[in-house]
């Protein structure tokens, strides 16, 4: 006797689907069929939602294919907590939602994930596909709400995410207290709406408002293994953005300093951040721990495979114009 595998298969078009039994996708669980698995006695069911949705699925599809998806106050999915499950994992192939206010506060069109406890939820807009979101639900019971937050009509957005209902178990479980989790040993990290364009918002004087999100969030690669030892970050090549995080980056003939320089620990204010343990920056005897300004140093190595973003939700009186966030690659170093 061959038993069906309720836990995942591979759907057409490169979905993950539940493998259930024959002729119950669709009428107990309101799937779709996309496949056949366990040998054709079975059918690979793949849960795709919208506005008021609702799934118990180890993986859903939510997008904004409802009518009113950009208008309605709220487009919501509800998720029943699946078994051994501990932590949600948001892929966002595409998230185009309205962009921050001047001040990189999401206020007219939103994402976030409830019901998991903890602190305040994550307030993500802007630019975002390619993006992902790990929320940890270890002592919550459910149900976790996925929605996106309307405080006005907004058309022209976007979304279609894929939501993991990651298994305690899973290899591919983040550390406790991640809320991005990268699985490979190198990679490209952004911070959440960065682009090389300049934000549509302006600040009081006119200027360009801030793309990065004024939002405090811990960033972690997965460890390669007894052969690594660390990370190294580079910032993007060709980017004259790729860390602008804190600064007044508009041309200023009465402002003599350049207008892309680099600050760490003591340099930095109370301003955004970045929290690198022990960065070593390349050519450099002492590590810093905070990096800030808006030049990111040619390299930066470190022991430790989290790095932390620090907001203190105060663009236009710290007078950071044009910020855009960060783009950054990293590498393992081998031990």
């Amino acid at each position: 006797m061959i038993v069906v595998n309720p836990k995942s298969c591979n759907a057409t078009g490169g979905q993950t689907g539940a493998c259930l039994p024959i002729f119950t996708c669709a009428t107990k669980f309101a799937g779709t069929v996309k496949g056949k698995c366990s040998l054709g006695l079975g059918e690979c069911c793949v849960f795709e939602r919208s506005c008021g949705g609702e799934s118990a699925g180890r993986v859903t599809y939510f997008s904004s294919s409802a009518s009113d998806a950009t208008t309605a106050p709220a487009c919501s999915l509800t998720l029943t907590k699946a078994t051994n499950t501990c932590q949600l994992r948001v892929e966002m192939p595409t998230l185009e939602l309205a962009e921050p206010n001047a001040e990189g506060l999401c206020e007219q069109q939103y994402l976030e994930v409830t019901g998991a406890g903890g602190a305040e939820p994550l307030k993500i807009c802007g630019k975002n596909s390619g993006q992902h979101l790990v929320v940890d639900t270890r002592g919550a019971a459910g149900p976790f709400t996925v929605s996106v937050i309307n405080s006005q009509a907004n058309p022209g957005t976007s979304w279609n995410l894929e939501v993991e209902q990651v298994a305690c178990d899973s290899p591919n479980l983040a550390p406790t207290g991640c809320d991005q989790y990268y699985l490979e040993a190198s990679g490209s990290v952004k911070s959440f709406n960065y682009d090389t364009a300049a934000a549509t918002p302006t600040q009081p004087d006119g200027n360009p408002g801030s793309r990065h999100l004024q939002e405090s969030y811990t960033i972690c690669v997965k460890e390669g293994g007894s052969g690594s030892c660390g990370l190294e970050w580079t910032p993007a090549a060709g980017e004259d953005y790729a860390f602008t995080l804190t600064g007044y980056l508009i041309p200023d003939p009465l402002i003599p300093l350049p207008i892309f320089r680099t600050a760490t620990d003591g340099l930095c204010p109370f301003t955004d951040h970045l929290v690198i343990p022990e960065g070593l920056v390349r050519g450099e005897a002492n590590p810093s721990t905070v990096f800030c300004g808006s030049l990111f140093p040619e390299a930066v190595t470190s022991p430790s495979y989290r790095v932390t973003v620090v907001a203190n939700n105060g663009e236009v009186a710290d007078n950071d114009i044009d910020n855009r966030g960060f783009h950054l690659l990293y590498n393992q170093r081998s031990c």
